[in-house]
């Protein structure tokens, strides 16, 4: 995963896609935001191999102020100033260029976007979200040899992000699928899981009038061969402090640190009317991607 090889035989491309391919190549990926306001596309029906450029422009940023990040791969809680508005417009550009283009399968920066989905910011989390739900949208007729496939670590992470859909922004719940997932975590090791989010009373000022925030998660510890259940109130904290806390204090596995901070995330979103509506929506997105990327018809 990484940059995109541009094709052996040359692609034209329009002179006017050209013209903002070379503008925004040239521009530091730091100062997109404030150069270009809000990316629109103008240009009809297009071809991922024209924005080649522009996407291997947006990876040199992923991999300077992403992939560094052991924030975002749940190793520590340390967490450096990040860029956060060039990654919004590079994520919201991404998404608009995947939307319009053919041959989005060749996108090869989903590795990084992986790691934004551990971001704390839910626009960012969303962003990285949307992009995938483009990437792995399949137009109809496509050869299934030419769509997009996520990664164990991804698989992992969307199926977190989206146990207990079926229970409502306001109320998680265990989901099969996604506990089986959770199970094997990214590693494919066999490491049973399950979780369950309660956000009860949904109101504006749950988090301050004490209404339940908890978090109900159960996994086997290899360790000492004993089931082990994490049954606490999360409303305390930031996500990230918080599920590291829990995963520190209980043994929790490093393959399943990221579905623990999930329930801890959604768990506290519940908590208000916005934050339940944005917990549906990383509900809803992560289970699309991951149902399109493992669709084989």
């Amino acid at each position: 995963m990484g940059k995109v090889t541009p094709p052996k035989k040359k692609v034209e491309t329009p002179s006017a896609v050209k013209a903002l391919v070379d503008k925004i190549v040239a521009t530091p990926c730091l100062q997109l935001a404030d150069v270009f306001g809000p990316f629109a596309w103008t240009f009809g029906r297009g071809d991922f191999h024209h924005w080649i450029a522009v996407l291997n422009h947006f990876d040199e940023f992923f991999e300077q102020h992403v992939k560094p990040r052991t924030d975002l791969e749940l190793k520590d809680t340390r967490r450096e100033p990040f860029p956060l508005a060039p990654c919004l417009w590079i994520l919201k550009a991404s998404n608009v260029i995947l939307d319009n283009c053919a041959n989005r399968h060749v996108y090869a920066s989903s590795e990084h976007l992986a790691s934004l989905l551990a971001h704390e910011d839910d626009d960012v989390a969303l962003g990285a979200l949307g992009v995938l739900a483009s990437a792995t949208r399949r137009p109809p007729g496509t050869r299934s040899s030419n769509r997009f496939r996520a990664d164990a670590k991804m698989r992992a992470r969307l199926a977190a992000l989206c146990a207990g859909l079926h229970d409502g922004a306001g109320k998680g719940g265990d989901d099969d699928g996604a506990k089986e997932s959770s199970r094997r975590g990214a590693s494919g090791q066999s490491a049973a899981s399950s979780a369950t989010v309660f956000g009860v009373k949904i109101g504006e000022h749950d988090l301050e009038s004490g209404n339940a925030c908890d978090v109900h998660f159960e996994f086997y510890s290899e360790g000492d061969g004993s089931t082990r259940l994490i049954a606490e109130d999360v409303r305390a904290g930031s996500p990230m402090e918080t599920a590291s806390a829990l995963a520190t204090a209980h043994g929790v596995p490093d393959d399943l640190k990221f579905t623990l901070y999930a329930r801890v995330r959604l768990a506290k979103l519940a908590a208000t009317m916005r934050g339940a509506s944005t917990a549906t929506q990383i509900r809803l997105c992560a289970f699309c991607v991951l149902l399109q990327s493992e669709l084989t018809g």
